[in-house]
Formats: C-alpha cells, sequence, structure tokens
C-alpha cells in the first residue's frame, strides 16, 4: 500500500531522489499526507483513522483523546499574520479561518506575510504545526487563491452532484 502511495505522490510533486538535500523533509511531507489525507483502498478512510478505529479500545481515555484530535489535523496554505517569540498567528487561505499556532522558533521560521503550506494539530488544547513546511514566494499568491477559488468550486460542484445523485 505505501509503495502504491508512493508512486501516487510521485505523480503529483515529481520524483524523490535520496540523494537531493531536502530527501527528508520530502518525505516527511509523503508521511504526513499517507498518514493523514491518502484515503486507503479498502477502507475508505485514512490509514491513521483506520489505525485508531482498529485499536480504539487499547487506548486509555487520554490517549483517544490525543488521536481523535490529531485526527483534526487542519492541512492548509497559511499566511502568516502576526510572530511572537512563542507562536505565530495565521490566515488558512481556504477557508479564512485564523489560528493561534504554538512557536517556540516563531522569529526564526517566519515573516510577516509568508505564504506556506503546512499542517496544524491540535493537542491538549493548543494547536503546533508539524514542523514540514513548503515556503512560496509572495509573488506566487495571486496564483494560489485563483487555485484554491477553482479547487473550491469544483469541490461544491462535486458536492452537488453527489447529493442529486443520493436523491436519486
Amino acid at each position: 500500500n505505501i509503495y502504491n502511495a508512493k508512486k501516487e505522490y510521485q505523480k503529483v510533486v515529481g520524483d524523490i531522489f535520496e540523494d537531493d538535500e531536502s530527501f527528508d523533509t520530502h518525505m516527511s511531507i509523503f508521511v504526513e499526507w499517507y498518514a493523514f489525507d491518502r484515503i486507503l483502498d479498502d477502507a475508505m478512510i485514512t490509514p491513521f483513522m483506520d489505525f485508531v478505529e482498529k485499536n480504539k479500545e487499547r487506548f486509555s481515555p487520554n490517549t483517544q483523546k490525543i488521536y481523535n484530535d490529531l485526527g483534526r489535523n487542519i492541512h492548509g496554505i497559511f499566511v502568516a499574520k502576526k510572530i511572537k517569540s512563542s507562536y505565530v498567528t495565521v490566515l488558512n487561505l481556504f477557508d479564512k479561518s485564523k489560528h493561534e499556532v504554538q512557536e517556540k522558533q516563531s522569529k526564526i521560521i517566519f515573516r510577516k506575510n509568508d505564504i506556506f503550506e503546512g499542517r496544524i494539530v491540535p493537542y491538549q488544547g493548543q494547536k503546533f504545526f508539524t514542523g514540514n513546511f513548503c515556503f512560496h514566494p509572495q509573488k506566487a499568491l495571486s496564483v494560489i487563491k485563483l487555485g484554491i477559488n477553482q479547487l473550491l468550486k469544483d469541490q461544491q460542484k462535486t458536492k452537488e452532484e453527489l447529493k442529486r445523485l443520493e436523491r436519486e
């Protein structure tokens, strides 16, 4: 399954070579995508949620809460709006929601108005980044916004089509 997933992933992002200086980052992002976003062929859920469902009886209530929170992660394209010494406030370009994310190195990692792809995970009432980022140039913002708008329109059409099929 992972082998097929890697081939699927590389069709979108391109080949990942072991001698590439950003190989570790690419593989970390792949693992996040595989665990949290890719739908398993036979289960119709992500590998992470499949793991949680299959093992939930073995988890303590605290561990169950942690896993449920992780399942509510937010993958998006963000703009850094406010940068403080221990956190950064970001705007999710997909739904315009703002998030205060704990990050002790925020002043080293981010500059105001940075555009980046990342993943936010909730943990014990706070939000944290996974640490894997893909930064985009400021000039790309208008193109990114156009792409997001088109994606949201396509998503809405798909939802409407599914509702129509359900009615039929």
